[in-house]
């Protein structure tokens, strides 16, 4: 795969557990998969090189995932797995709805990388401050934006 006309290869694993997705996913991303470089699996244990650098990624994008997942400390726990395969300087995006719940679950997350060293973490969005997100402490309202991508 290669991107906007760069000449670098492009590899990318897609983690997705419903069967069905997955096929949707490897049906939109055929064009670009065709030098085999998008590996669709059903779960991180299954992506090849899992540990050492060749298991490392320069980007990890958690898109519409912790709404689905049960509870805080699974939310948790996928996080640090993929927190755990980002190379260093590596870039982690975490996208959900522009929902009261969503706003929740990333302003959890943003609290968790706050609590990292400084060197390991650094907020680039949607605040690129490092204080306490003073939305948060109100129930009744809620960060949301709309951002248009292609």
């Amino acid at each position: 795969m290669h991107c906007y006309g760069h000449e670098n290869v492009i590899r990318a694993a897609a983690v997705e557990p419903n069967v069905n997705m997955r096929k949707l996913g490897k049906y939109l991303t055929e064009d670009l998969n065709k030098d085999n470089n998008i590996l669709w699996t059903d779960s991180l244990a299954m992506i090849p090189g899992h540990g050492g650098e060749r298991g490392k990624f320069d980007i990890v994008i958690l898109g519409y995932v912790l709404q689905e997942v049960a509870n805080q400390k699974s939310r948790l726990m996928i996080v640090q797995a993929l927190w755990n395969r980002l190379k260093d300087g590596g870039v982690f995006i975490v996208v959900e709805p522009g929902s009261p719940k969503g706003f929740r679950y990333v302003h959890s997350l943003r609290e968790w990388a706050l609590a990292k060293p400084r060197e390991e973490a650094s907020i680039v969005g949607p605040c690129p401050h490092h204080g306490t997100c003073p939305m948060a402490k109100n129930p009744d309202v809620w960060c949301h934006f709309s951002q248009l991508t292609q």
